[in-house]
């Protein structure tokens, strides 16, 4: 389904098209500038999230911090939050423990490594900071399970991929917007 088609079936839901009509360039960008408002707002933390995701990036030995981020280390979407994360060093997986970033700067020695124990996030815009205590003694992976924002709709021709679920949700929703 592309997005003119999800847009056309929202509106004849609400009756403001007949099944034969086409929508104007002028009215798919109002519902797109619609259904983007809608699932920025589905994506806020422990709201209506599309997907989980596992992301990694390797780590350097004493690697004390990651960024989050489409510019990033780790090079995604910026997540609505981090559900998990490890890191594998020497094919032994180490869970992280999350702490506040208070925690974390109450922590004197920072220059200390070892296997990491724990991570805290700094949420800012446009990344994220993921510090790791202590920083690893040996080079590593640093996995992290993340749940991720849906994506903006860019073009009237893209083609929608979304879970049945959410489909339907999405065009009575936008209908009703």
């Amino acid at each position: 389904m592309t997005f003119t088609q999800l847009a056309e079936r929202s509106l004849r839901i609400l009756g403001v098209i007949d099944p034969e009509d086409t929508l104007e360039n002028h009215e798919l960008e109002q519902a797109m500038q619609a259904c983007n408002s809608m699932l920025k707002a589905w994506s806020v933390p422990r709201s209506m999230i599309y997907a989980s995701t596992q992301s990694s990036v390797a780590l350097a030995t004493g690697t004390k911090w990651v960024t989050l981020g489409t510019a990033g280390d780790i090079a995604i979407s910026r997540p609505a939050d981090i559900q998990s994360a490890f890191v594998r060093m020497s094919g032994i997986d180490y869970p992280l423990e999350e702490e506040s970033v208070d925690d974390y700067n109450e922590w004197a020695n920072k220059d200390e490594t070892s296997w990491p124990e724990k991570y805290a996030i700094r949420d800012g815009y446009p990344l994220i900071t993921m510090y790791l205590r202590p920083a690893p003694s040996n080079s590593g992976t640093l996995f992290i399970e993340t749940h991720q924002p849906f994506t903006e709709f860019t073009s009237f021709a893209q083609t929608v991929s979304f879970p049945g679920e959410y489909e339907e949700a999405i065009i009575y929703n936008l209908a009703l917007r």
